[in-house]
């Protein structure tokens, strides 16, 4: 009986591509002949053998092609499945690791938006400061001396001074009163848009999958295992795992089922409001 167990050094991408061309050798394929099984073209089958696996397109890909490569000679591929995530993981490239990139974007664009509130509100108070000490100095240069009854005699003069006086500061009191109700307009939430299509994924282990959202640019993910993740849509999903199996798939709630003969391999599918009725029917 034939001994499938390849060791090979867990340091670099070479090393997967010469234990896949020495397995296939030894069982006389063919690339063509892999390439016919497996669906893999022949120049993605090249670049694995000779640990070119930068010419790919994603880490997706990668994982699938070798997974199912591996299955077809009967090799045992999670040793090479190591050898990438210690390759890729600690390395943030933007081509293989594209939401650390998303992830900085964020935290600088929640810099920038903090950093504007806090202008805004130091801008907003010296403004009121600045309004407020104008306020002041048009009260004083409008009101005239006060002069007391006992001196002057003139309770009329006294009485117009005092009624002046308490018109400023009502008009005061209702400008403050009115940039009150702006700021309560400003800081009223805004209500979220409900989307049409609600796309939930549950990993079953640490891998990375391939999602276009609404036929926009796809982006590379990174999955945890255990983690949930969401993601809402209007129109349509294009999901790619490297395999059937890397995590659960709920659409608006509801489980998609994957067949048995696609978990092992490369998984792909559209997804979009009709899916869930033509699975059922």
């Amino acid at each position: 009986m034939t001994d499938n167990t390849i060791d090979q050094p867990n340091t670099d991408l070479n090393s997967i591509g010469i234990a896949l061309r020495n397995k296939r050798e030894e069982l006389s394929y063919t690339l063509e002949h892999v390439s016919e099984i497996t669906r893999i073209n022949l120049t993605s089958l090249r670049n694995i053998e000779e640990g070119n696996l930068d010419n790919l397109s994603g880490l997706v890909f990668v994982k699938g092609f070798i997974r199912n490569y591996a299955k077809l000679l009967g090799v045992d591929s999670n040793w090479m499945m190591e050898v990438l995530n210690n390759v890729y993981s600690p390395n943030t490239q933007s081509d293989n690791s594209p939401n650390e990139d998303i992830n900085k974007k964020e935290n600088r664009s929640g810099g920038v938006f903090l950093a504007f509130g806090a202008i805004l509100i130091i801008v907003c108070i010296v403004g009121f400061l600045y309004w407020n000490s104008q306020q002041n100095i048009q009260i004083a240069g409008n009101n005239e001396p006060i002069e007391s009854v006992e001196d002057s005699g003139n309770e009329k003069d006294s009485e117009i001074n005092r009624e002046k006086t308490t018109e400023n500061i009502a008009q005061i009191t209702k400008k403050i009163s009115d940039q009150t109700e702006v700021q309560d307009v400003l800081e009223t939430p805004i209500n979220v848009i409900n989307h049409a299509l609600n796309l939930v994924l549950v990993s079953k282990s640490n891998d990375w999958i391939r999602l276009a959202i609404d036929d926009k640019p796809a982006m590379d993910v990174k999955l945890s295992k255990g983690e949930k993740y969401e993601w809402p849509a209007d129109e349509n999903y294009y999901l790619i795992m490297s395999t059937g199996d890397s995590a659960i798939i709920y659409l608006k709630g509801e489980e998609i089922e994957i067949e048995d003969s696609v978990r092992e391999s490369l998984f792909e599918m559209k997804l979009n409001k009709f899916s869930l009725t033509q699975m059922n029917n």
